[in-house]
């Protein structure tokens, strides 16, 4: 089986994603974007019963982020902020 990090599909999702975070203001790391969606799609495909292929047209990018976003302002003082996110302030968003 083909590792589906490589697959087209996945690197269209995962630019979507990062595209998305980018919007909200969230500059990630993207090994860490990398990893989340990687296991998004490993989990919808295993609880599915289908190939993680397959499991890509399931995956909402925005639904990933909000998870992103999530875990990174309920962890403020933990490791998952600074490994995964930091805050910064958008040029669109200057004062």
């Amino acid at each position: 089986m083909a590792d589906i990090k490589n697959t087209q599909g996945f690197k269209a999702l995962l630019a979507q994603t990062e595209a998305e975070l980018l919007t909200r203001g969230l500059d990630v790391v993207p090994v860490g974007v990398h990893n989340v969606v990687a296991h998004a799609v490993n989990t919808v495909a295993e609880r599915m019963g289908i190939q993680p292929r397959s499991a890509l047209r399931y995956i909402d990018p925005s639904v990933i982020a909000d998870q992103i976003a999530k875990a990174g302002a309920e962890s403020t003082d933990g490791p998952l902020l600074r490994l995964l996110l930091e805050q910064v302030r958008s040029p669109a968003c200057s004062v």
